[in-house]
Formats: C-alpha cells, sequence, structure tokens
C-alpha cells in the first residue's frame, strides 16, 4: 500500500458512511441486503422486475478537525460517486450538509438498474479550499460495493459475496443449518463462494453494524473478530484451491484448477509466496509442496504470514495496541 503525502494539512481520521434502509422501487426487500462491516449492498438476491434502488446515505467526518478548517476559514464539499466499469457510469450522489452538525452530510441516494452490471463502487471524497487553491482532497472513506449481479470473484471487502443469514431457519444453506450454533460459515458448493454471517448469533450483528458509540474494548474486539473471520476464510479458500490443482498428464505441467476462483486465489498468494517464480513454476511448487507433509506445512506457514497482510491484520493489531496503549495512559 502507497502512502500519499499531500502538500498542505489534511485530516488525520477518515470518513464514515453509513448506507441504510433500502428499497427496490419503494418496497423493502424481503431479507437485508447491506452487509455494513463489509461494505457491501447485494442486489443480486433480489431478482424480479424492480428498477430502481433507494437507500439512505449518511457521511461523517471528525468533527474536531471539521471544525479545526472551519475556524481557520476553510470551505468543506463532499462528494459520493458510484463507478460501473462496465457500463463506464460515473454517477454523483448529491449530499445535503446538515445545518445542525455541520461534520455530518446525508441524502437518500437512488441507482437505476439499467445503468449498471455487474457491480458499483461508492468512492468518497471530502475536499477543501486552500491557500485560495479549491477541491483539495482532504478525507476519503473506504469504498463500499454495490453488486447488481452475482460476484465472479473471492475477494474479501468488496467482491466476495458477503451475507447475512439465520442459521436455525432452513433456507439457511446445509453447512450453515449443519453448524448453526457458530458465528459464521463458507459456503464452497455455490459457483463462488459465500461467506455467511449468523444473525442468529447474539451480539454478532451489533458487534460489525453498529459504529458510533463504540468504546475502545468494543473496537478492539471488533477488529479482532473481524481479522479472525477473514484470515479463516482466506485459509479455506486457498486450501480449496491448492486441492484444486491438477497434476496434467506431464509431471512438469500442472494444470490450473477447473474453478475460475480457485485461480484467481492462487495467482494473488502465489505472487506474494513466491515472488521471484513464474506463475508456471509456483503452480508446480505448490503441487510438490501438496503431496508431502513437511511440504505443505511450509506452504501453509508462509501463507498465513501473507494472508495477513493481505486482509490488513497488522495494521489492525497495530491500530488496537494503540487504542489500548492510549486508555493506559489516560488512567
Amino acid at each position: 500500500m502507497i502512502d500519499v503525502i499531500f502538500p498542505y494539512p489534511t485530516f488525520s481520521g477518515e470518513l464514515d458512511v453509513k448506507i441504510s434502509n433500502l428499497t427496490l422501487d419503494g418496497d423493502r426487500p424481503k431479507s437485508d441486503p447491506i452487509v455494513t462491516d463489509f461494505r457491501i449492498v447485494n442486489l443480486y438476491d433480489h431478482s424480479g422486475d424492480w428498477e430502481r434502488a433507494a437507500f439512505d446515505v449518511e457521511i461523517s467526518a471528525p468533527q474536531e478537525e471539521v471544525r479545526k478548517f472551519q475556524d481557520d476559514g476553510g470551505s468543506l464539499s463532499l462528494s459520493i460517486t458510484a463507478l460501473c466499469g462496465p457500463t463506464n457510469l460515473r454517477h454523483v450522489i448529491e449530499m445535503k450538509r446538515s445545518e445542525l452538525d455541520l461534520s455530518l452530510w446525508s441524502a437518500r441516494a437512488e441507482l437505476h438498474r439499467d445503468n449498471f452490471r455487474g457491480k458499483a463502487v461508492l468512492r468518497t471524497a471530502l475536499v477543501a479550499t486552500i491557500n485560495n487553491v479549491p477541491h483539495r482532497p482532504i478525507a476519503s472513506a473506504p469504498d463500499w460495493t454495490v453488486h447488481f449481479d452475482q460476484p465472479t470473484s473471492p475477494q474479501l471487502g468488496g467482491t466476495m459475496a458477503v451475507k447475512w443469514e439465520n442459521f436455525e431457519t432452513t433456507r439457511a444453506p446445509d453447512i450453515a443449518t449443519l453448524h448453526n450454533t457458530v458465528s459464521y460459515v463458507v459456503d464452497l458448493d455455490a459457483p463462488t463462494p459465500v461467506l455467511y454471517l449468523n444473525s442468529a448469533f447474539a451480539g454478532l450483528r451489533a458487534l460489525f453494524d453498529e459504529h458510533k458509540g463504540r468504546t475502545d474494548a468494543d473496537s478492539v474486539l471488533h477488529d479482532s473478530q473481524r481479522m479472525c473471520i477473514a484470515r479463516a476464510t482466506w485459509t479455506v479458500l486457498f486450501n480449496a484451491a491448492i486441492g484444486g490443482i491438477r497434476p496434467g498428464e506431464d509431471e512438469d505441467e500442472p494444470d490450473w484448477p477447473t474453478a475460475d476462483w480457485q485461480c484467481e486465489v492462487l495467482k494473488q498468494l502465489m505472487a506474494r509466496i513466491f515472488p521471484d517464480k513464474s506463475e508456471k513454476e509456483s503452480l508446480l511448487e505448490l503441487l510438490s509442496n501438496r503431496q508431502s507433509v513437511d511440504g505443505l506445512r511450509q506452504v501453509e506457514a508462509l501463507v498465513d504470514a501473507e494472508i495477513g497482510e493481505l486482509i490488513g491484520a497488522n495494521k489492525a493489531l497495530r491500530k488496537s495496541l494503540q487504542r489500548l496503549n492510549r486508555k493506559d495512559t489516560n488512567l
């Protein structure tokens, strides 16, 4: 990840984006398509002839930093844009600033189904006039992803399907009903993997969905559980992908798995654990290591370390430790 250094003051904190109250042609869907903690909106499960998805967007900025910019005479402006690659669409959502709380913006957004294919990325930017130069970016927020069609690749935090489901009901997938007391499962029987979160698990949805008012302890627990799920999910995906490698007719020419998502998983992780090898050499290395216990252990150790970097686990841990250290200092 590359850190961008700006030649002017910027916000040290991120913007917080909340999406809620989604309707399709004015009606609420039977199940909530919003997965707040993974910043995903799944619309592909809701088939039919709906034409318009509408939802509330609320964006908040750090109050103290907003006040400082206001006191210094800076002019702030916030925008959120829906970007869709397949249709080359750039749709700006007009945000209204609160008159009572100048750190808060809100809107009722509408996305028309005919304008989108695949997915749309919701990108937020806060800009300001600094030294008489307008539209200088000073803060942003992690992107949200709105899926209009079933995702085709497993990338947590954007592309992979993540859904809330009550594991105690019959509509849950088989793996969820068989393990209805756990907090999550990864379903590999779907065309592409799906991470299911158990809405019947007491306190889990509140832990993931409620951002405001979190104590430092709540934030540490949230980050720890989120990273635990992400790490375990990537491990499941990798194990399935390495098992899908085919020896091929020639021992020196292994074949890729037949599932496209397994190929994507392998390519992402092979580039990390074997940076000096070609894809062909890496695939052969994985196949060779898969056939021995010691070789498999070595690969799993390398993959575990790289998954931690891939999902941002080390960054999240440093952030949690800073929270706890700050709390200890204030005692």
